[in-house]
């Protein structure tokens, strides 16, 4: 039962995965369908998302992106999600 509960509370606080950064593409692509905004589908997500590492890390793309940065610089500029999303990191 402690490994089980410690094992979660490691995972929220980890690196977020692969699987996470897919599981956000399946997101966006559906609010972005819907016809939102980037930073409004980032918006929405961001505070569902089960890792808070890549929780943090969208609210701070959303924030860059607020202030004028461009989707692709905001993304770029936020090391876990370059490997990703860039095609130079």
């Amino acid at each position: 039962m402690k490994i089980k509960f410690l094992e979660t509370i490691l995972a929220k606080f980890s690196q977020p995965s692969a699987m996470d950064f897919y599981v956000l593409c399946v997101q966006v692509s559906a609010f972005l369908r819907a016809g939102l905004p980037l930073n409004q589908a980032l918006a929405q997500i961001a505070p569902h998302q089960k890792n808070m590492q890549l929780q943090k890390i969208l609210k701070t793309i959303i924030a860059d992106m607020d202030v004028g940065m461009s989707a692709a610089e905001s993304f770029c500029q936020a090391k876990t999600v370059s490997q990703y999303f860039c095609s130079y990191h």
